[in-house]
């Protein structure tokens, strides 16, 4: 199966200041998510996750509801 990622149609950005987390917060991938304290990670009202949402894309950090991993680097045009 390919990805997404192959096909262009989801980036993952920063990967280590915007990390993949279970629904309890431990984390599976990167180091760590402080958005006001680290310039590279994205806070949900921030310019890199508006202007991604203003072209059809999702954000990994709140694509999926509650309950779900949030995964902060990943922008989705698909919606996986």
């Amino acid at each position: 199966s390919v990805s997404e990622h192959s096909y262009g149609t989801c980036i993952d950005i920063n990967p280590d200041e915007n990390y993949y987390v279970k629904p309890d917060g431990t984390p599976i991938t990167g180091s760590f998510w402080k958005p006001g304290e680290n310039i590279y990670s994205m806070p949900a009202d921030g310019s890199v996750v508006s202007t991604f949402k203003r072209y059809g894309w999702k954000w990994g950090g709140d694509a999926w509801g509650a309950g779900y991993s949030k995964d902060y680097m990943h922008m989705t045009y698909l919606g996986k």
